[in-house]
């Protein structure tokens, strides 16, 4: 059997495809089984969770053991705009050391990268606490790990100039690195308006560091520009409606509310599964809970079931996110499933 892997952002989770069978993971399973007459095993949950690049690597690292003969990567960025102000590191962090001190609040699952202007170390937290950074992943994207000092500049995602460009131009360059050297199959990559040519973003630093990998060697690299047949471009512009969370809480709950107030109410629909997740927070840590939806009421307001799926009710802040999971993947916790044939298995 045959395996594929799909890492990114909501576009990866199957968001907002009018049915089960126009997903990506269905669509592309199935054309797979139809091309090489073989049959494939998804390795990788659909769930709306808003990665950001980092987060992308982070899901590579879960699966990068069950040797995945195809991976696609779909939605590559649209979610890492920052207006950040994280610049340098409060603490040292030593060879080892798996948690650091920034100088303003961080992201969990965002890649920063350390420099000293010659030496580059790319670190990602598994959880952030304001401006603490846990769970780090040392050495991402094949860089060293070292020790840095106190005050060590940390180069990051934010407004698209100066050191802010050059970041975003590493980052993307370090993840695909690890993730194509270690893959044995392709590595596809599509990244909605980051390979659209009239948009002058963060699309031409992915499509270079494409260019530059390949030429290096690693040509298991396979760019997908997002095209109609007569060469028209579907994505321009700023990402939009499609990428991102869900939605975002307007005002805090409790364990006991059943009425949750959101920014934006068009993008969900009754019995549709969802995630509740701290500001900063990412699928599947700890301060996650999953709910049912069970109506949409005016005001930007939804009635929910809680505690879905085994979980707890817990409190949410302001400003928390609503991440939609895709409604046809029913066993949300699945290590592996197969889309097509409705069977699903765990581990």
């Amino acid at each position: 059997m045959k395996k594929l892997a799909i890492l990114g952002n909501s576009i990866a989770a199957g968001a907002f495809a009018t049915s089960a069978g126009n997903t990506l993971q269905a669509q592309l399973l199935a054309r797979l089984r139809s091309d090489t007459a073989e049959d494939w095993m998804l390795l990788t949950p659909q769930q709306d969770s808003s990665p950001t690049i980092g987060h992308v690597l982070l899901q590579w690292l879960t699966i990068r053991d069950l040797a995945p003969d195809v991976v696609c990567i779909a939605g590559f960025g649209e979610n890492d705009y920052s207006s950040t102000q994280v610049s340098s590191i409060e603490t040292p962090l030593p060879v080892g050391t798996n948690r650091v001190q920034a100088n303003a609040n961080v992201a969990a699952g965002r890649a920063y990268i350390l420099t000293d202007g010659t030496d580059d170390e790319m670190i990602i937290g598994r959880s952030a606490d304001g401006q603490w950074l846990r769970g780090l992943v040392r050495g991402a994207g094949y860089t060293k790990q070292r020790s840095w000092p106190a005050g060590t500049q940390i180069m990051t995602w934010g407004p698209l100039d100066g050191t802010y460009r050059e970041a975003i131009a590493r980052v993307y360059r370090y993840v695909l690195r690890q993730i194509a050297s270690e893959c044995r199959g392709i590595v596809v990559v599509g990244a909605q308006s980051a390979f659209a040519p009239s948009y002058s973003g963060f699309g031409p630093m992915l499509q270079a560091a494409i260019r530059e990998l390949v030429e290096s060697g690693l040509t298991n690299i396979v760019p997908v520009y997002y095209k109609t047949d007569n060469g028209q471009e579907l994505f321009t512009g700023l990402p939009g409606d499609y990428t991102g969370p869900t939605a975002f809480l307007t005002s805090a709950i409790d364990t006991n509310a059943t009425t949750i107030p959101l920014n934006r109410t068009d993008r969900v629909a009754p019995g549709e599964y969802a995630a509740l997740l701290p500001p900063t927070g990412v699928l599947g840590d700890t301060n996650s809970e999953y709910i049912r939806i069970t109506g949409v009421l005016a005001g930007n307001n939804v009635t929910v079931q809680r505690a879905q799926l085994g979980g707890t009710a817990k409190s949410f802040a302001s400003g928390s996110k609503l991440a939609k999971i895709c409604p046809h993947y029913s066993a949300l916790r699945a290590n592996f499933a197969t889309i097509g044939t409705n069977t699903y298995q765990t581990n």
